[in-house]
C-alpha cells in the first residue's frame, strides 16, 4: 500500500523527527510503499528570517489557540498567522492527494493539531474516500487511561473523528501495520488495538496495544527523505536508548504517556545503530532524545565503552538527570565517547521545592553533578521551572544563589514558568494541594500566594540575573560548541 506520512507546522526544525522515521522504516520492511510531507520545515524554510519567529516557543499559543474547538470552519485559530492561508492548505492537501495515497498519517502535538486537522478536512473535502489517521504522543494527552484500558477522552477526540477516520493510541509501529493489513484485505477495524474510529456515529474505543517489550526489535529509523530539507543543526540525526522515564516528577506528564514503564535497548543495538546511520548518512552529529540518557547509568557506561573501544567517533548530547551515580568518571567516559553537552533539569535549589517536586537528589547533588560535568569539558545545560506552587521568595532566592555560585560552570541555562499539565500528580490532586484552575489552564494557590503576576514577575527577575552574569539564554536545549 503507498503510505503517505504528514508532519504539520509548528514543531521543531532543528533536525529530522524520530516518531515518523521509525514508521517509515516498519512499513517499508513490511512491504509498503512511504512517501514523506514535511510542511513544518518546508514552510520554515519557505519564509524569511520576520516570518521564522513564529517557530519560537513564544509564540506555539498562537499555533494552538482554539485547539479544542477543532470542528470550527473558521480561521480565527490562526488568524495572527499571516502566512498560513486557505490557499497553501488546500495546495499541501493537492499534493498529498496527487500521490494516490490508501492511508495518509499525521503526527500531532499540541502546536501541530489544529494545522493538521485543518489539512485533513481538506483532504477530505477534496477526496472523501482518502483514509485518514492521526497519531503521535499528544493523543495520550487527551485520554483517561486506567490500568492500560481508556475509560474517556476529551471532547477534542470525538470532535477529530468526526472528519478523520481513525486515532492511533501510543506506540504507532506496530498499530498501523496492523491498520494497513485490514485497510488491503477490507477488513473492520474493530479489535485493532491502540484504534479509536468512529462508526456510525459511535465512538468506538479499542483495546490499547500493550507496548512494545523489546525496543531492539524495531527496525533502525529511515531519515532518507527528511535529510533532503535543510534543518537547522545541520547535519544532526536524532537517536534514542531508551523510552519511557524512571522518575515520578509531579509536574511532568512523561510517565504517564510511557505508561508507568521504562524500556532500555541493548546498548550493542544502539552501537550498531551509530554505525548504520554514520555509513548510510555520512554524519558525525547525534543527538540522543531520550527523557533522560542516564535512566541506567550501568547502561549508558557500557554504550560508552563500547563506542570508545570500537573507534566509532561522534559528537552527541541529550537531556539527563541529576543524579548520585554520576561521577568525574562517568562524565569523563561520556566526553571521551563523543559527548559535547548536556542538559540537566534541576527545576530548583530549594530542598523543600525538590522534595515537593519528588525530584530524586539534593541540591549539593545537583552542584557536585554540574561541576564534574563541566570539568570533564562537557558543555553544562540548566534548566529551571520558576513559580511552582509551594515555591516561596525564600525558595526562588535560593535557585538564584545556586546559579550565581556556580555560573562558572553553567554553559547555557533557561527558565520556564511552572504550568499545570493534565495527567501530572499536581493536576489530579489540585484540589487537596490548593491549586485553583481556570478553563485556561491559568492556575494559583488557594490563597493567592503564587498567582501569574508572581510568577511572571520571578521569571523577569531570572532573565535580569541572567543578563548580568552573562550567560547565554537556552533557546533550544543544547548545542556544540565549536
Amino acid at each position: 500500500m503507498k503510505i503517505v506520512l504528514v508532519q504539520c507546522p509548528m514543531f521543531n526544525v532543528r533536525m529530522p523527527q524520530l516518531g515518523p522515521a521509525y514508521l517509515k522504516s516498519i512499513l517499508e520492511i513490511n512491504g509498503n510503499e512511504v512517501e514523506q510531507f514535511d510542511y513544518n520545515i518546508a514552510l520554515y524554510n519557505s519564509l524569511g528570517q520576520e516570518h521564522r519567529k513564529y517557530w519560537d516557543y513564544a509564540f506555539e499559543s498562537k499555533w494552538a489557540k482554539n485547539t479544542i474547538y477543532v470542528e470550527s470552519k473558521d480561521n480565527s485559530a490562526t488568524e495572527e498567522i499571516p502566512f498560513l492561508t486557505e490557499a497553501l492548505i488546500e495546495d499541501w492537501a493537492k499534493k498529498i492527494l496527487s500521490t494516490n495515497p490508501g492511508l495518509i498519517g499525521f503526527t500531532v502535538f499540541f502546536t501541530s493539531l489544529y494545522v493538521s486537522f485543518r489539512l485533513a478536512r481538506k483532504i477530505k473535502e477534496l477526496d472523501k474516500s482518502s483514509k485518514i489517521i492521526f497519531g503521535g504522543p499528544f493523543i495520550m494527552s487527551l485520554l483517561e487511561i486506567s490500568q492500560d484500558k481508556i475509560i474517556d477522552f476529551e471532547p477534542v477526540v470525538g470532535d477529530l473523528l468526526n472528519t478523520i477516520d481513525f486515532i492511533a493510541v501510543s506506540e504507532g509501529e506496530e498499530t498501523i501495520l496492523e491498520v494497513v493489513e485490514r485497510l488491503e484485505h477490507r477488513n473492520s477495524m474493530y479489535g485493532c488495538e491502540g484504534i479509536i474510529l468512529k462508526d456510525k456515529g459511535i465512538s468506538v474505543i479499542n483495546d490499547l496495544r500493550p507496548l512494545l517489550k523489546d525496543i531492539d526489535t524495531l527496525p533502525f529509523p529511515d531519515f532518507s527523505v527528511l535529510r533532503s530539507q535543510q534543518f537547522t543543526d545541520k547535519n544532526f540525526l536524532p537517536i534514542l536508548t531508551s523510552r519511557g522515564c524512571p522518575n515520578r516528577c509531579t509536574f511532568c506528564d512523561f510517565p504517564y504517556l510511557d505508561r508507568f514503564r521504562l524500556r532500555c535497548r541493548e546498548p550493542q543495538n544502539v552501537l550498531m545503530e551509530l554505525k548504520s546511520q554514520i555509513k548510510k548518512y555520512n554524519t558525525e552529529l547525534f543527538h540522543f532524545n531520550d527523557a533522560t540518557i542516564n535512566a541506567d547509568p550501568r547502561i549508558l557506561a557500557k554504550l560508552c565503552d563500547l563506542i570508545i573501544s570500537e573507534r566509532i567517533f561522534i559528537r552527541w548530547g541529550a537531556s539527563a538527570s541529576i543524579s548520585e551515580n554520576m561521577d568525574r568518571a562517568l562524565f569523563t567516559k561520556l566526553r571521551q565517547s563523543g559527548c559535547e553537552y548536556l542538559s540537566f533539569g534541576i527545576e530548583s535549589a530549594s530542598p523543600k521545592v525538590l522534595m515537593d517536586m519528588k525530584k530524586p537528589f539534593t541540591v549539593e547533588t545537583a552542584k557536585k553533578n554540574v561541576v564534574d560535568c563541566h570539568n570533564s569539558g562537557i558543555s553544562v545545560c540548566t534548566n529551571w521551572i520558576l513559580g511552582y506552587f509551594t515555591e516561596t521568595e525564600e525558595d526562588f532566592g535560593r535557585t538564584i544563589d545556586f546559579i550565581n555560585e556556580n555560573t562558572e560552570h553553567i554553559d547555557e541555562m533557561d527558565a520556564a514558568l511552572f504550568f499545570v499539565k493534565p495527567h501530572t500528580y499536581v493536576y489530579d490532586n489540585r484540589e487537596r494541594l490548593g491549586v485553583s484552575l481556570d478553563n485556561n489552564f491559568m492556575w494559583s494557590t488557594a490563597d493567592d500566594g503564587n498567582s501569574y503576576e508572581i510568577r511572571l514577575k520571578r521569571l523577569e527577575r531570572f532573565r535580569e540575573n541572567q543578563r548580568r552574569l552573562g550567560a547565554n539564554i537556552n533557546e533550544r536545549i543544547g548545542g556544540l560548541r565549536e
